[in-house]
């Protein structure tokens, strides 16, 4: 993946490098092992905000989110996002 020309999508736009920690618990991201997300929302082509949280952080607020919420969620991702297609594509 350190050749991929796509690696920049997980740089922060703010400064250019890779995401260092998770926004929630602070826990560094270079551990290989650790999956997390990187999340960037654009508007008119400019970044108006982005994060990086590590897994558990992410499991963890996802169950504070109502059963319709999480339900609704996942419509969107299976309408929206190609999940799979994106594993594929950044698999190591």
């Amino acid at each position: 993946m350190a050749d991929d020309p796509d690696n920049s999508l997980f740089h922060s736009h703010e400064t250019g490098a890779p995401f260092e920690h998770c926004f929630a618990c602070s826990l560094p991201l270079d551990v290989p092992e650790l999956p997390f997300l990187v999340a960037k929302s654009f508007h008119r082509g400019e970044c108006i905000f982005e994060y990086a949280i590590c897994e558990d952080c992410r499991a963890n607020m996802s169950e504070e989110f109502s059963e319709e919420s999480r339900q609704r969620l996942a419509e969107f991702f299976d309408q929206r996002v190609q999940i799979s297609g994106r594993a594929e594509r950044f698999q190591t």
